[in-house]
């Protein structure tokens, strides 16, 4: 996996409210979830897993009170990987958007 996959796992686990990264003496990166357990960065499946990705749908609609419109044009039809790559490019959109503090 190359590291833009590894970065891009980064931002959807802390997009997801994160867990405890940590890096190894041989620089091995590090997540952990609760309960999940402790996963390699570059394998937590959110670009192979339809049961990793569809969590993160849902919040994305929950925070966005309903699907934005740059994630309407893929469904069930599409391929993990172009889901994937749209949700970490709506992440990095919604990072740049200034929140309302409340």
């Amino acid at each position: 996996m190359n590291s833009n996959k590894k970065e891009s796992n980064r931002l959807i686990v802390n997009f997801m409210g994160g867990g405890d990264f940590r890096t190894d003496s041989q620089g091995t990166e590090f997540v952990q979830y609760v309960p999940l357990g402790e996963w390699e960065l570059k394998d937590v499946p959110y670009h192979t897993s339809w049961n990793w990705i569809i969590p993160v749908l849902r919040r994305i609609k929950r925070e966005c009170e309903g699907i934005p419109a740059q994630l309407l044009d893929y469904n069930l039809y599409s391929e993990i990987d172009e889901v994937y790559e749209a949700v970490v490019w709506f992440i990095q959109e919604y990072n740049l958007t200034p929140k309302e503090v409340v």
